[in-house]
């Protein structure tokens, strides 16, 4: 069993009560959508995401950067259904804060769980999550999760990582699908040092339900002897 990568977009706006993106293809039954959120403030936060294919996202985290924003990593796990599908990020007020969100989906042949993860915020110019995660198993998926404060410099994807996403040098999504389980951290570099929070997160599946086997008594027949 193996993830592919299948679509992501992102916007750049102010967050009011709700804020809407739209991926730019339909998404398919039973794949993951990560989803990555950089709140220009630490006082307003995420209620729900939601999204028009029945999607649950819970949240896996938040990280509070030096300059005072906040990067959001959300989930979305083995959705329901496929179709055309826009996701509603619902506030807990319409601040009129920077508002910047990334979203990418990715195709899973199994049932999906987050396998591991961790955060942290540093000033410097090669972000990272606080350590490196280590997978349980080969095949994973390895997102990275950057929050620039300043917009300092470009960010670039190192090693690994393939960058999905950049909005206004200040929030990133990237990701890795392992052969080999490998200990990572996020793979991100800047032109410049600058506050940064990030995630780095692990997702791993499991076959789906195993066919149940219905076995039939064998009928014996006995003959009686004359």
């Amino acid at each position: 069993m193996s993830f592919a990568y299948l679509q992501s977009t992102s916007i750049s706006t102010t967050a009011g009560a709700t804020n809407t993106l739209t991926l730019p293809s339909q998404v398919s039954k039973n794949s993951l959508i990560v989803v990555s959120i950089r709140m220009g403030d630490t006082t307003t936060t995420i209620s729900s995401i939601a999204d028009n294919v029945s999607t649950v996202y819970s949240q896996v985290g938040s990280q509070i950067d030096g300059g005072g924003d906040v990067l959001y990593a959300w989930q979305g796990l083995n959705t329901a259904s496929s179709g055309n599908n826009t996701l509603t990020v619902t506030n807990s007020a319409a601040s009129g804060s920077s508002f910047r969100m990334s979203a990418a989906e990715y195709g899973s042949d199994g049932t999906q769980s987050r396998d591991t993860f961790r955060s942290t915020d540093a000033n410097t110019n090669t972000p990272t999550a606080g350590g490196t995660i280590t997978p349980a198993g080969n095949n994973e998926l390895i997102i990275g999760l950057l929050d620039e404060a300043g917009g300092a410099g470009a960010i670039s994807a190192t090693g690994s990582f393939t960058l999905r996403e950049s909005v206004d040098v200040k929030e990133a999504l990237e990701d890795w699908i392992q052969t080999s389980a490998t200990a990572t951290d996020v793979g991100f570099s800047l032109t410049n040092a600058d506050n940064c929070a990030a995630f780095v997160i692990a997702y791993k599946q499991t076959a789906g339900g195993a066919t149940t086997v219905v076995r039939v008594p064998q009928l014996m027949t006995l003959g009686v002897g004359v």
